[in-house]
């Protein structure tokens, strides 16, 4: 991997789309991270990419051998398996880590059972997603209405100096 002393910012469990997102994200803000998936494949394709992988399993009792977990601030679990994610975070709180844990739900129930097993930051994907294209909409259906308004406004004003004309 790499030095054994250097400090993580975010360890990223799960490498699929949402992962790899996360993991340009944190680039551009120049945030260091590593990520950790089950599948080889996926592993090999971050590494192709130059992303910083390692395959692991967010079950396995000996993360802390594996993974760097006493240099992490940040734990992201992009995975939706709400029984990995419970796993997850009691491995972690037996390492003793003591930084944020993320973990991803893709329902309101899974939400609640989350939080039940003492979740503190749950990733809601598509609930997020869908009030980030909402607000977008919304800020161009209320632009287009001040612009309508404004026409009829001026519409208004128009004819109203027409009659003036006229008279």
């Amino acid at each position: 991997m790499e030095d054994d002393t250097e400090k993580v910012d975010v360890l990223i469990f799960g490498l699929g789309r949402y992962g790899k997102r996360i993991a340009r994200a944190l680039e551009e803000r120049d945030l260091k991270y590593i990520g950790a998936d089950i599948d080889p494949a996926l592993v090999n394709n971050w590494t192709e990419h130059d992303l910083n992988a390692v395959y692991c399993d967010a079950e396995d009792p000996d993360l802390g051998e594996v993974l760097p977990v006493k240099r992490v601030s940040n734990v992201i679990s992009t995975i939706s398996d709400v029984k990995v994610n419970i796993a997850l975070m009691k491995l972690l709180r037996h390492e003793n880590f003591d930084g944020r844990i993320a973990v991803t739900a893709n329902n309101d129930d899974t939400v609640q059972i989350l939080k039940e097993a003492g979740a503190e930051y749950i990733l809601e994907p598509y609930k997020d997603s869908a009030k980030k294209v909402a607000e977008m909409f919304s800020h161009k259906v209320e632009k287009d209405e001040r612009e309508e308004e404004q026409q009829e406004k001026y519409n208004e004003e128009g004819k109203s100096r027409e009659e003036d004309d006229a008279a």
